[in-house]
């Protein structure tokens, strides 16, 4: 391959620009998109953990119903000493504090864990040390930091072992920085000991003490895998250990079974089926891609018959034109290249939005990531060269085909430019019907009422201090003063005080053990929150019958409870729940039941409420809350405000501040940008399809321009023309759409069992989805139909 064979390359595609953009431009597209999912499929799914042999470690939890729940701290400490599967087996309890350095106050997510954590995980600090044993048993105030926080908040500073931090209002001496990079478990800035909790517990009561073996609210097992020991081994074990704890405390444990997960399973549990619905949709468009790059590969070489003719009569084998032809398709290859791999690195930011429990850059050049970019790029290039130029030149090489100027009315070749065009409408179809499966699903939460009044909300979340705020009376009195000041501002309605915000994911699930009267088949699990007296009126959440709770309903009174009308119509189907009493786990002696509420969507908008429990704070004091605002005025103008008036009575507080429109938001985020992508896709595969027909019905018009001249000679209306072109196109893009249904059945099945809860298109909206591929393929034929049905038959004769 010569210097000239590279000119004469770029001269020709240069020449035929239009054609060479619609090759770069269409390849570019499928190699951006492919790269950019497969590479966060890469490194979610496939690429090793940082973490040493990370294919042994497993997350242990419990169960209650089935469903995983945290682990209680006294099974877990029977796990340690009676479990055998095991080389090192840990724990960890997120939990969010403010840290303050100097003037500097931000609300970080941080872990408690014990010694053995950093060892299980296999990993050492980049700086200093991590904790001992004799601070986690005394509940000493040492922190180690992530090397985001270090960076981020303390300027990266070499010295910085050994200096003091406010931790939660606490001093707090920082030992030690991890490696860039580690962040377990999820977006932790910091770890402090576990015996901190330990420490805080043993003044708290049993709603909230950590030491108690019915609170499961917290901490959750990490296990090294012994050498040589399966998963399924260590979950045998663990089955009779559970076995073992239910004979021993039957109350606290009999209800409760253990899971075992592997680790990256556990990590990618709410990405994976977002990125397996990609990665289908990707190498959809990417066969739509190939498809399309070869038909007007294809159509572009029988333009050149007569040159490649001339070429071969003039003595240039049949090596040398395949020679050519590969250099051209390789160079349009190589800037789709470059142009996909820019469109990647902007589709990074569409990746982490749509993943967002991944904590880091999605893109990298790993070499598997590097493999499969150069495995696309060979599939193109064979797309964009390889096999039109070894199906079509022995045919266009040769003497006659000097003077064939209509080597697009040969069947083999007309047959194999109309299979494309049906391949393209059927991929196409695909892509259409996934995206309208998926929107539609996402039409589905929009339409959820999330059970409350989200206009004119503002909510702030924060923690309080287990240490400074030891006693309950010291919560309450706190509660009490900040509601009564935000209550003064203006624009403030209501505010009120909650341990459970909706739609925020936390919640508490303890069991109901009893129904006074009445037998119950086994405990059940409530979602439950202890809230302040105008919580209700604040949140906008209807009462139903009853009452809620008022001043009357304090510490010395008699216990009180609201449920909802899912709770009710359970178990009270066939009696009035107003003045019925329960026993929950986590409560002393009984609760009467004053009211009856609305149920609201608590956990997430894909989940529906089941039964719930409500008590008043003054009852129940919890570190962990939420203050919601009802407003006159545009709720986020009063963010300021707010915050300043939790700062002014407890400057170490961390706040997250957040509208009831950005809490829907943040609900609908991950689906609104899978639909957007899903729905790009097909809008791509749409214009792919729209420029496949396009181009096949410009060649055959192309090659039958003297046929048509006979017609229109003879007496053939223009419409006439048009219809029969029209017609013809419609016969391959039909059979193009019974072929894609029949392949989206088949895809459908794949990402119902990937993506839980999607519900196959309704016939009329997989018709409409049809029709509307038949007007692109007519409105694609109808434009070069037009300029062929206007010829001039005289001109049209004399066509070669």
């Amino acid at each position: 391959m010569s210097v000239l064979d590279l000119w004469h390359g770029l001269r020709y595609l240069k020449r035929n620009w239009s054609y060479s953009m619609a090759i770069v431009l269409t390849l570019a597209v499928a190699i951006g998109a492919n790269t950019s999912v497969f590479s966060a499929f890469y490194t979610a799914l496939l690429k090793p953990l940082p973490y040493v042999d990370s294919q042994q470690l497993v997350i242990v939890r419990e169960t209650d119903g089935g469903q995983p729940v945290s682990v209680s701290y006294p099974n877990y400490l029977d796990w340690r000493g009676l479990a055998h599967s095991f080389s090192n087996l840990s724990g960890y309890a997120l939990f969010q504090a403010a840290l303050k350095d100097k003037e500097k106050v931000v609300p970080l997510i941080g872990a408690n864990v014990d010694p053995a954590f950093f060892q299980t995980l296999g990993v050492t600090p980049r700086l200093g040390r991590t904790f001992n044993e004799r601070e986690d048993r005394l509940g000493l105030r040492v922190v180690i930091l992530s090397d985001r926080a270090w960076r981020q908040w303390f300027a990266a500073d070499p010295g910085i072992l050994g200096r003091t931090a406010s931790l939660g209002g606490q001093p707090t001496t920082i030992i030690g920085v991890m490696p860039p990079g580690f962040a377990f478990p999820k977006i932790a800035d910091y770890w402090i000991p576990l015996g901190v909790l330990v420490q805080q517990s043993q003044h708290l009561k049993d709603s909230s003490n950590f030491l108690d073996r019915n609170n499961r609210l917290q901490l959750i097992g990490i296990a090294r895998l012994r050498a040589g020991t399966s998963i399924l081994s260590a979950r045998k074990e663990m089955q009779g250990i559970r076995e073992q704890l239910a004979k021993e405390y039957p109350r606290e444990n009999k209800d409760y079974g253990v899971i075992l997960l592997p680790l990256r399973e556990y990590m990618n549990a709410n990405s994976s089926s977002s990125l397996n619905l990609l990665a289908i949709a990707v190498f959809l468009l990417l066969m739509l891609a190939c498809i399309n790059v070869a038909n007007l590969s294809s159509a572009q070489l029988i333009t050149r018959n007569r040159e490649i003719a001339i070429r071969s009569a003039l003595g240039a084998t049949q090596i040398a034109l395949l020679k050519q032809l590969a250099l051209e398709g390789s160079l349009l290859t190589t800037a789709s290249l470059v142009g996909g791999v820019v469109l990647a690195l902007g589709l990074e930011g569409l990746s982490r939005a749509a993943l967002p429990s991944m904590q880091y850059t999605l893109f990298s050049w790993d070499w598997p990531v590097i493999v499969f970019v150069t495995a696309i790029c060979f599939v193109c290039s064979v797309s964009a060269g390889g096999l039109p130029t070894l199906f079509l030149t022995r045919g266009l090489a040769s003497i006659p085909s000097i003077k064939d100027t209509q080597p697009g009315t040969r069947p083999i070749i007309r047959r194999v430019l109309e299979g494309f065009v049906s391949l393209q409408m059927a991929l196409a179809l695909v892509l259409l019907c996934t995206a309208a499966t998926v929107g539609g699903a996402l039409w589905a939460l929009q339409s959820v009422k999330p059970g409350f009044q989200t206009q004119s909300l503002l909510s702030i979340q924060t923690t309080l201090d287990s240490a400074r705020y030891k006693a309950a009376e010291s919560r309450k009195t706190f509660s009490d003063t900040v509601l009564s000041k935000l209550e003064l501002q203006p624009g403030v309605a209501v505010s009120a005080w909650t341990t459970a915000l909706p739609l925020s994911g936390i919640s508490s699930y303890p069991k109901v053990e009893k129904i006074a009267g009445r037998s119950i088949l086994q405990p059940f699990t409530v979602d439950y929150a202890s809230v302040s007296e105008r919580y209700f009126e604040a949140m906008g959440i209807p009462l139903l019958a009853g009452r809620v709770f008022n001043k009357v309903d304090s510490s010395k009174s008699m216990q009180v409870a609201v449920i909802n009308d899912v709770f009710a119509r359970k178990y009270f189907s066939n009696v009035d729940p107003i003045g019925q009493r329960v026993k929950l786990e986590i409560a002393d002696g009984w609760l009467e039941i004053v009211g009856v509420v609305a149920s609201v969507y608590q956990r997430s908008l894909a989940e529906r409420p089941g039964p719930q429990l409500y008590r008043p704070y003054s009852q129940d004091q919890w570190e962990g809350v939420a203050v919601v605002l009802r407003t006159y005025v545009n709720p986020e103008s009063l963010a300021p405000a707010a915050n300043k008036t939790l700062l002014g009575e407890d400057p170490e507080l961390g706040i997250v501040i957040l509208s009831g429109k950005q809490l829907l938001e943040k609900n609908l985020s991950q689906a609104r940008t899978l639909t957007l992508a899903l729905a790009t896709f097909a809008f791509a595969a749409i214009v792919l399809s729209g420029l496949g027909v396009y181009g096949q019905v410009t060649l055959r018009i192309s090659a039958q321009t003297r046929e048509i001249g006979v017609r229109l000679a003879l007496g053939a209306t223009p419409e006439a023309i048009v219809r029969k072109i029209i017609a013809r196109t419609l016969v391959t893009v039909t059979i193009g759409i019974a072929l894609g249904f029949c392949l989206y059945l088949l895809v459908f099945s794949i990402i119902t069992s990937a993506v839980i809860g999607l519900q196959q298109n309704s016939l009329w909206l997989n018709a409409l989805l049809s029709v509307a591929l038949l007007v692109v393929a007519v409105i694609a034929s109808w434009l070069p139909a037009r300029s062929a049905a206007a010829l001039d038959p005289l001109e049209a004769l004399r066509y070669e």
